[in-house]
C-alpha cells in the first residue's frame, strides 16, 4: 500500500459527477446489517492516486459489488516525512451516501471534488466532501462524517474485492436456469435502476456475476463489477472463468490483506517475479561475456 498521511492532511481528487453519483447508487443497496457481522454495514471508500483511481466497495450475506471510476485530477499532498500521500481509505454508512446523492443529484454538474479529509496515520479519514466544481466558482457541496475505525471484536472483516474475485474466478456455466428470491433480488434491482442495465453471467458454483461499463474494456470510465447467490445451481461449465478482465487487476489492489483467492499476497508476487527475472538477466549477461553460455532463458520460461 502507498505512503500515507499523518495527522491532518487529506487527499482531494476531482472525477466525473454524473459516474460517482451512479456509483453510489449501485453500490449502497448491497450493504449489509451490522447485525451479520464482519463490517458488512459499512461502504468502504478508497482513493488511490497512484493509479488516478476511486472506488466504493460494499457486502452483505448474499452479495457483493465494486464500482471504480477513473479521477480527472488530484492534488498532491505529503506527510509529515515528506512522503507523498496517494493512497487514502474510509468507512462510510449507506445513509452518508444516500445524503450525498441527494445533495448533489439534479444539480446538473460535470465534475465533482472528492475530499477525504483529516486522514490519520493508517491512511483513514474522518469525513468525506463532494462539492460540485463545474464552473469557475464552486457549487453545491456536501460533508459527511466518516464512521470510526471497525474494531470487529476479533471478528475478521469481510472483503468485499476478495468475494468478488473469487466469483469472477469461477467457471462460467454453459447453460441452466437460475433462481433468485425476491429478498435477493431487491438489490439488484436497485443496482441496475442505477446502472440502466443489469448484464449477468452465472457461474457452476450458483453465483450470479455482474460485468458492467468500462469492466468490460480498459477501465477508462465507471466500471462496475459484482455477485450475488443464487438458488439453483446452473448446468455444465464452459471451462473459462466468469470474468477475466482488467478489472481483476484492480480488484487485487483493493484486497485487505493483498492476497489474491488461490494466490501469493501481490506484492510478494511481484517481487518475486522481479527478482527471478534480474537474476535470469544477471546470469544471461555474464554467460553472455565469458562464453561459457547460450543466454537461454531459464527452464519453464521465456526470454524477456
Amino acid at each position: 500500500m502507498s505512503a500515507v498521511a499523518s495527522t491532518t492532511t487529506g487527499v482531494s481528487v476531482v472525477c466525473r459527477m454524473g459516474e460517482l453519483l451512479t456509483a453510489v447508487a449501485a453500490v449502497v443497496p448491497h450493504v449489509g446489517r451490522e447485525k451479520d457481522g464482519g463490517g458488512v454495514e459499512r461502504v468502504r471508500v478508497v482513493v488511490d492516486t497512484s493509479v488516478m483511481r476511486l472506488a466504493l466497495l460494499a457486502a452483505n450475506e448474499a452479495s457483493a459489488v465494486v464500482a471504480m471510476l477513473p479521477l480527472e485530477d488530484a492534488d498532491e499532498p505529503v506527510d509529515g516525512q515528506g512522503r507523498p500521500v496517494t493512497w487514502v481509505e474510509a468507512d462510510l454508512s449507506a445513509e452518508a451516501l444516500r445524503t450525498v446523492v441527494a445533495v448533489l443529484r439534479g444539480g446538473g454538474g460535470d465534475s465533482a471534488r472528492v475530499s477525504l479529509q483529516h486522514a490519520l496515520e493508517e491512511g483513514r479519514a474522518t469525513a468525506l466532501q463532494v462539492t460540485d466544481v463545474t464552473g469557475m466558482l464552486p457549487g453545491r457541496s456536501v460533508r459527511v462524517r466518516a464512521l470510526g475505525s471497525w474494531g470487529g471484536d476479533g471478528q475478521e472483516r469481510v472483503d468485499a474485492a476478495s468475494v468478488v474475485l473469487e466469483a469472477c474466478a469461477a467457471d462460467l456455466a454453459a447453460t441452466g436456469a437460475v433462481v433468485l428470491s425476491a429478498e435477493r433480488m431487491r438489490p439488484w434491482m436497485a443496482t441496475g435502476r442505477a446502472l440502466g442495465v443489469l448484464p449477468l453471467r452465472v457461474t457452476t458454483t450458483g453465483q450470479l456475476v455482474l460485468v458492467a461499463g468500462a469492466a468490460t474494456e480498459d477501465l477508462a470510465g465507471l466500471a462496475v463489477v459484482g455477485c450475488g447467490l443464487v438458488s439453483q445451481v446452473p448446468g455444465p461449465g464452459t471451462g473459462q472463468p466468469a470474468y477475466d478482465g482488467p478489472a481483476v487487476s484492480a480488484l487485487m489492489g483493493l484486497l485487505l490483506d493483498g492476497v489474491p483467492v488461490g494466490g501469493e499476497p501481490v506484492r510478494d508476487a511481484a517481487s518475486k517475479v522481479v527478482t527471478e527475472l534480474e537474476d535470469w538477466l544477471a546470469t544471461r549477461t555474464t554467460a553472455g561475456e565469458d562464453g561459457t553460455g547460450d543466454g537461454d532463458a531459464p527452464e519453464g520460461g521465456d526470454a524477456a
